[in-house]
């Protein structure tokens, strides 16, 4: 078995599969956020990451881990890049150091991003490609990736994200943070999307949210239009930007297949607006299992058996990476 680790700032997870790829636990925690607020701090993440972890280990101590455990994985950075670093992947890269220990097994380090992508890809029908794209959209990052060898990152936010955006929009609303969730289910329950905003603005490859977010909040407060109407407008907007950045690259690089990972693509209403809206445009979006799209451990863990039992990288892992 390979566990994993991760420790986002917005959820504490742990991932057991086994070498046949078979997810032996999924088990994930949110962190507790006080109503209206936007996210935590970093030092309180990271207690409430060391509070609570030993409860989801508690969870797989009927499992054979002893006997059976072939690698411990932690997600300890962001992204996987030199400068990358968020202070609550520490709370989950020491339980990882510790069991490795304690054991005397492997430890592996890999990002938080990587997880995602392994998440995503080990049942994607991309499965047998070397080239395609990849979105990463989540609370903190809005990237659009080149997965070739590796991950070169071609374009995407150049302010806040569209995680960032749906949960500012939720708080305004008394929506629990994070909002997301809550807000595609009031997306798909209304009849008509509001007319009220302007596309999201789109230059050379990279988007600008604040001033989509300006207009949002504008909006809402100004009270003359359901606030369902204004979500799903919203939701609306993202779709287009997120179709109109992928056609923007498929001129670019060729290449048309589009893996969708991070919290923000497991609406289930933003993947219907989208593959309904992507017909004829040269892109092909794949959308992984909505349970494996928000933060978890499950492929940190993948990453894992894929270094100790298959020896082979991922197409987003560089030779030098294992």
């Amino acid at each position: 078995m390979f566990l994993g680790i991760d420790t986002s700032n917005y959820k504490r997870s742990l991932g057991l599969v086994n070498k046949e790829g078979e997810v032996l636990r999924d088990l994930r925690k949110p962190l507790s956020v006080p109503l209206g607020s936007l996210g935590l701090r970093q030092q309180e993440a990271v207690f409430q990451h060391l509070a609570n972890l030993p409860e989801l280990f508690q969870r797989i101590s009927d499992l054979n881990i002893k006997e059976e455990l072939l690698s411990v994985s932690a997600s300890t950075k962001p992204r996987p890049i030199e400068d990358s670093y968020m202070p609550c992947f520490k709370a989950g890269e020491a339980f990882a150091r510790t069991v490795s220990s304690v054991l005397g097994i492997p430890y592996l380090s890999f990002s938080h991003q990587e997880g995602h992508l392994a998440a995503a890809f080990e049942k994607s029908k991309f499965a047998d490609e070397k080239d395609f794209l990849a979105f990463h959209l989540s609370g903190g990052t809005s990237e659009i990736l080149l997965i070739r060898e590796g991950i070169t990152l071609l374009g995407g936010t150049k302010d806040i994200s569209y995680g960032q955006v749906l949960d500012r929009l939720g708080t305004l609303m008394g929506i629990p943070f994070p909002s997301g969730e809550q807000l595609s289910l009031m997306a798909e329950e209304e009849k008509e999307a509001s007319t009220a905003l302007k596309a999201v603005y789109i230059k050379e490859g990279a988007v600008n949210l604040s001033g989509f977010d300006t207009q949002i909040q504008r909006v809402i407060k100004n009270g003359d239009i359901s606030p369902g109407q204004v979500v799903k407008e919203v939701f609306n907007k993202i779709g287009d930007s997120i179709i109109s950045l992928s056609r923007y690259y498929f001129r670019e690089t060729g290449i048309g297949n589009v893996l969708m990972t991070g919290g923000v693509s497991a609406s289930s209403y933003l993947r219907k607006y989208i593959h309904e809206r992507s017909h004829n445009t040269g892109v092909n979006f794949d959308f992984s299992d909505s349970s494996m799209s928000s933060d978890n451990a499950v492929g940190t863990a993948y990453l894992g058996r894929r270094v100790i039992w298959n020896k082979s990288p991922y197409p987003f892992q560089s030779l030098t990476d294992i």
